[in-house]
């Protein structure tokens, strides 16, 4: 049988600031099923919260049966080992400090709780999966920032003419209240929600006159926080809002927290995403383009640079922003997507519309069903609401003022009033979509699917090539598409507010990369499940993509019990990058080959001058894996890493 645990950690700065733990790892202990067991599972997990000692760790006891890396989303999912047999485990995380740097103390160690999972069975009894999510509450949260020296401000940013309307990719800058220079405590953007985070250290504004050559540290036990104001600007730089040491010295910005939570608003006028105005913000919910106060997140050269790298756009995606309101009759907008050639960088003015020659929902390939548009909702005589999902029945021609036909055009009205007459529940009367409000905020506007923009969805490594080898010929391209969106008014063809909004350039890629791993006695390659026995056994690996993140050479037993890391032999191997010395590291680290994180770096290493060392103490099954991560986004997350993976039988 094989557990699966499935889960989520986020973490709580304030009522309206929940956001997923991403540094770090969970760990699995499994323990008896006695009654101080089962007071812990009952437990509130509020109260089972604890941050851990080495030496409380180690009391805290139970068997190790399995742990996996938290992603940016706080997501996890862990297979747990075979000494697991049912019953309760506690669920200890490990976190780095949540700002992405270094701390003095290292790694904090947190018992969550104890679970007594609530494994759903497969239908062949061979797997079973439990569900589990949990929210670090502030108390706690805020307390745990103390042990990495971080404070955070944590905050949103309205629209203070349009209540409910709140400003994205504005960048909010933060700074002390000092008595001789103010300190900048750090800057960050807004999402499509106006929300920000920002980290900062003591350091950043315990700073005196004789900074930096000497910083005085208090000598009390309880360090006093900053006094806070802030500056808003624009993606132009332009001051939406500027506060100063006034603000800073008021009360509830004065001595801080370790967790401030602000509402900021600035005044920007009549912003044109106004109800029922279709307009164009991001590639999926993550990804912004440069539109009417939203940064671009694409740099010149088409790479979508979220700060930890430049990504590649892959698989199918969404093109969000504000979808217009159905419900308002004649004066609901039509829009529609082209794509086209990319000739431009993003710094550039708009590519010409000419160049923009084929239409999502015509040319084949590009659409893809079931973005989400919005939400209708009524209140009487109950409260109701039915999601509105697009469909290729929702696209229609349009004869313009010239009498030539245009075809591709979403029309949200169709759609909405689809979604109504399709819903059982609802009688005739119920279905009149006037009846009805609308929500998207925002919605995804259109499905693309990216395998269709580019042409090189599968390569062929070259011929003959072992691992080992470098890749010298069949290298893939680096392709880019740019993108158009248009609004027309439904009755007069008018271009209205956002047509024309323009993504120059946008890099895709969905090819496989080229991967090879093998196993050597001595230079042979001796193929899968190979036996060896007292002896070394070598390793030899080629990996390239125009898109690598990071790849990773690691091997364990299959038990778990003993685990290995490859290091360079004597012979002058050439590899790329140069191997490490011998190290014992923990079982989910491995020999790094490549970290282009950002790009650009290279894209591709191979080796043979590998050995497994120290050499295996007992006689078992041993995986070695080449991993690797791509850097690649699909507007939601990165992409997944994997690994392939050679195995052989070792007698001791």
């Amino acid at each position: 049988m094989k557990f699966i645990l499935i889960g989520n950690l986020s973490s709580q700065a304030c009522t309206d600031c929940n956001s997923p733990v991403q540094r770090g790892r969970i760990r699995l202990y499994s323990t008896e099923a006695n009654r101080e067991t089962f007071s812990e599972i009952a437990a509130d997990t509020k109260d089972t919260l604890a941050l851990l000692s080495e030496k409380q760790q180690d009391a805290l006891g139970g068997l190790l049966v399995g742990e996996g890396l938290l992603d940016e989303q706080g997501n996890f999912k862990i297979a747990l080992s075979e000494r697991y047999q049912d019953g309760p485990v506690r669920i200890v995380a490990e976190l780095d400090a949540p700002d992405g740097k270094d701390s003095k103390k290292g790694t904090a160690s947190i018992y969550l709780t104890t679970l007594l999972p609530n494994w759903e069975y497969g239908k062949d009894q061979a797997q079973a999966i439990s569900k589990w999510a949990y929210v670090i509450p502030s108390a706690f949260w805020c307390r745990l920032l103390e042990f990495f020296d971080l404070w955070v401000i944590c905050g949103k940013v309205g629209v203070c003419k349009h209540p409910g309307k709140y400003a994205a990719g504005v960048k909010v800058s933060a700074f002390d209240a000092d008595l001789i220079k103010d300190d900048a405590l750090g800057s960050a953007l807004t999402d499509s929600n106006g929300h920000f985070r920002i980290y900062y250290r003591t350091i950043d504004f315990k700073k005196t006159f004789l900074s930096p050559f000497i910083n005085l540290e208090t000598p009390f036990s309880r360090v006093l926080g900053p006094d806070v104001y802030f500056i808003i600007e624009d993606n132009a730089g332009n001051e939406l809002l500027k506060e100063g040491r006034p603000e800073g010295k008021q009360d509830g910005r004065k001595d801080v927290g370790r967790c401030l939570c602000v509402d900021l608003c600035v005044d920007i006028g009549d912003i044109p995403t106004k109800e029922g105005e279709p307009i164009w913000m991001s590639v999926g919910s993550r990804l912004t383009i440069s539109t009417f106060g939203n940064p671009n997140v694409f740099d010149n050269d088409g790479y979508a640079d979220v700060g930890a790298g430049k990504y590649a756009i892959h698989s199918t995606t969404t093109l969000d922003g504000q979808v217009p309101d159905p419900t308002k009759g004649a004066a609901t907008p039509l829009y529609r997507f082209l794509v086209g050639n990319s000739v431009d960088g993003n710094n550039a003015p708009a590519s010409p519309a000419a160049g923009f020659t084929r239409i999502v929902g015509v040319d084949p390939g590009l659409y893809v069903d079931g973005a989400h548009l919005g939400r209708l909702w009524r209140f009487s005589p109950s409260l109701d609401f039915v999601d509105v999902k697009l469909s290729s029945s929702d696209f229609v021609d349009v004869t313009m003022p010239d009498a030539s036909i245009s075809k591709g055009w979403v029309d949200v009205q169709r759609a909405a009033q689809r979604a109504l007459d399709n819903d059982s529940t609802l009688s005739p009367a119920d279905r009149v979509l006037s009846a009805w409000i609308w929500v998207s905020s925002p919605g995804q506007m259109i499905g693309l699917n990216t395998l269709a923009l580019t042409n090189h969805a599968a390569h062929v490594a070259p011929s003959g090539l072992k691992a080992g080898g470098a890749v010298a010929s069949g290298l893939f391209p680096i392709e880019k598409v740019a993108i158009r969106f248009e609004s027309i008014d439904r009755v007069t063809k008018a271009a209205r507010p956002g047509n024309g909004t323009t993504l120059n350039a946008m890099v895709v890629n969905n090819s496989a990369p080229i991967a090879r791993l093998a196993l050597l006695r001595g230079v042979n390659d001796v193929g899968e499940c190979s036996q060896f026995s007292n002896e070394d056994v070598g390793v030899a690996y080629t990996f390239y993509h125009p898109h690598l993140g990071s790849s990773t050479l690691s091997a364990n037993s299959a038990d778990g019990s003993y685990h290995s890391w490859p290091a360079p032999s004597t012979s002058p191997t050439p590899t790329v990058p140069p191997m490490s010395p011998v190290v014992s590291l923990p079982l989910t680290s491995g020999l790094t080959l490549a970290n282009n994180s950002p790009r650009p770096g290279i894209d591709s290493v191979n080796g043979s001058g590998i050995l497994l060392s120290p050499r295996p103490d007992h006689t078992c099954t041993y995986d070695v894996y080449l991993g690797y991560v791509l850097l690649r986004h699909n507007g939601e997350h990165v992409e997944d890493g994997t690994s392939i993976r050679k195995s052989f039988f070792y007698q001791a």
